[in-house]
């Protein structure tokens, strides 16, 4: 009977072990997804538009001198395409995420349903808050298109 206690003992500490290291997973999914990956969207359209307004000043300034033959033009996708690639990708990673956690959580995916709004709306929200924060900071060195 000691022997049985004691399985039982360890068999509860198991599964709380397991719960624990779950909820952390859990945790680092959704903060990854509503904050980190939001910020870093923000940071990378900020860096698109310095490019390609770097690529524009550039080529405009060397049409008459003898570096013009690098043939220097701004790329063809737009400040207003890349931020909708940003929101069509957020859309995406959040609700493939919302799922990972509903894996991890109940072991189905279906119930990862619930958690989509949530990821979903919280990660475009972030998104722009970071782009308009950051865009106040960059406002003077970076013109922010569409």
């Amino acid at each position: 009977i000691d022997r049985v206690i004691m399985d039982l003992k360890k068999t509860r500490m198991l599964k709380e072990e397991m719960a624990a290291s779950t909820l952390t997973y859990m945790i680092f999914i959704a903060a990854l997804v509503m904050f980190v990956m939001p910020l870093l969207f923000a940071l990378s359209f900020v860096l698109f538009n310095v490019i390609t307004g770097f690529i524009g000043n550039i080529a405009a300034n060397t049409a008459s001198s003898p570096i013009a033959m690098l043939k220097l033009s701004s790329s063809g996708v737009s400040a207003e395409d890349y931020k909708i690639f940003t929101v069509l990708a957020i859309t995406i990673i959040s609700c493939a995420s919302a799922f990972i956690v509903s894996i991890i959580e109940k072991g189905d995916i279906i119930s990862g349903l619930k958690y989509v709004p949530m990821f979903w709306l919280t990660s475009l929200f972030m998104y722009f808050l970071f782009l308009s924060s950051i865009g106040g900071l960059f406002g003077s060195v970076v013109k922010f298109g569409g």
